[in-house]
């Protein structure tokens, strides 16, 4: 997939973008389609909702936080999040993208996730009022390579008896390098028929979510649009967006300086990798000079030298050449 949507449409698989569309209260519809994709309760009923008139499955109201967690301690790690939410409930939903690996990348998703979750309570507040945390992880990459599954749920548990330490906090990575590829239209759609398209089979909200901010083909979208009402809403807002003058020229740019971090990161690798060579080419020379020392020290005392006069011949130092006697 490229980095930029077919057909000139802003791509949502880049932090930007990603927040863009999804951090934008007049999308709010859509996150909460989003969200409820998740399905993070496990289907248990929610009696505070909010439902929508195109029969999507109903979710909490939400409220957008600051995507700033504030820092206990001057020397505290700044966190910035791309997309945090408060549920009606007071638990919290944090979305985060990121379109290529990153060094210690896993250490800094449960960072995010642990500070998150802690800065809920003030200093002096009891424990109880923790509410659940959890942070949805969009990656364009593939994360944990040896593992089939597009989206994998990570808790703090024991393995042996595989007990939850706590019920209210978990981690989801959604690869999206692992998504199942869609299946093909029916030929009445592709001859263009009037019925509406269906649903490919094996489809679920979660997996046509991933697909629709993932895949950057137009007609992906499309199709998805065709077959679900928040599709066609959010591939409308998503077009909207792309003709902003000012949201692409920030996406733009936000693109250009990815690119040239990646080519900045490349150049000092190439560098790194060339004062390596020359170094250990130097060091190979040196390393040849000084045994071909030694062996001219050691021809010297099978002639009687004595280890001084060694020492000014070779140049070694008159305790190596004490040392070969």
């Amino acid at each position: 997939m490229n980095d930029h949507c077919q057909n000139n449409l802003i791509s949502l698989k880049h932090d930007f973008s990603f927040k863009m569309f999804f951090g934008d209260a007049r999308n709010k519809k859509f996150l909460l389609a989003l969200l409820n994709a998740q399905e993070l309760y496990g289907g248990r009923e929610i009696t505070d909702i909010v439902e929508y008139a195109d029969g999507g499955v109903p979710i909490y109201d939400v409220e957008y936080e600051n995507t700033h967690l504030k820092r206990e301690f001057e020397d505290d790690k700044e966190c910035v999040l791309d997309v945090l939410v408060k549920l009606s409930d007071g638990s919290h939903v944090n979305l985060e993208m990121q379109v290529s690996d990153k060094l210690a990348f896993n250490n800094r998703v449960f960072y995010y996730g642990a500070k998150g979750y802690t800065l809920q309570i003030k200093s002096g507040e009891d424990y109880h009022l923790l509410k659940p945390f959890f942070e949805v992880v969009f990656v364009n990459f593939d994360m944990f390579p040896n593992v089939p599954d597009y989206y994998l749920d990570f808790f703090i548990m024991e393995p042996k008896h595989s007990i939850k330490l706590v019920d209210n906090f978990m981690i989801r990575i959604i690869q999206g390098t692992k998504l199942p590829p869609m299946a093909l239209p029916a030929l009445n759609e592709r001859v263009g028929a009037d019925s509406a398209p269906k649903p490919a089979s094996g489809t679920s909200d979660l997996l046509d979510w991933a697909r629709f901010i993932f895949d950057d083909s137009e007609d992906t979208k499309r199709r998805l649009a065709g077959e679900k009402d928040i599709f066609k809403g959010a591939l409308e807002m998503v077009e909207t967006l792309s003709r902003d003058e000012r949201a692409r020229m920030l996406y733009e740019a936000r693109i250009k300086q990815e690119k040239d971090k990646r080519a900045e990161i490349a150049l000092g690798i190439q560098q790194g990798l060339q004062q390596g060579l020359q170094q250990g080419l130097q060091q190979g020379l040196q390393q040849g000079e000084y045994n071909k020392a030694v062996k001219t020290a050691k021809n010297l005392l099978s002639m009687g030298l004595n280890f001084e006069q060694i020492a000014k011949a070779t140049e070694l130092d008159i305790n190596v050449v004490s040392a070969l006697a």
